[in-house]
């Protein structure tokens, strides 16, 4: 439950300030080597949750994930302004609560 604040604190905090540049369709391989680097999770996982990033998040808020995920603040800062507030909220909230999902689909309840 603190994580989920400390995101939505986060994404709050970095959708005030000023950024900028949403690219092309989004980069599964990205995303799963990203996933796999900041959470320390199997590429199994990864993989379900790029797909589901892909599916559930706008083309933004996909970059601005794997970005953070990165640790790129410079990209991150570019792509921060241009969230939309729903954009920044449903971005922020995909890895509180998808990892559970892909997990529940995988059988691992």
């Amino acid at each position: 439950m603190k994580i989920t604040y400390v995101l939505l604190i986060s994404v709050f905090i970095l959708a005030s300030n000023g950024y900028g540049d949403s690219s092309g369709a989004n980069d599964i391989n990205a995303f799963v080597k990203a996933c796999g680097s900041a959470y320390n999770l199997g590429g199994v996982i990864c993989e379900c949750l790029a797909k589901k990033a892909d599916e559930k998040l706008t083309p933004l808020g996909f970059a601005f994930l794997v970005a953070s995920m990165n640790h790129d603040d410079e990209k991150t800062a570019k792509l921060r302004g241009k969230l939309e507030m729903s954009e920044a909220m449903e971005t922020g909230m995909f890895m509180v609560n998808t990892p559970k999902h892909c997990a529940e689909e995988m059988g691992g309840h």
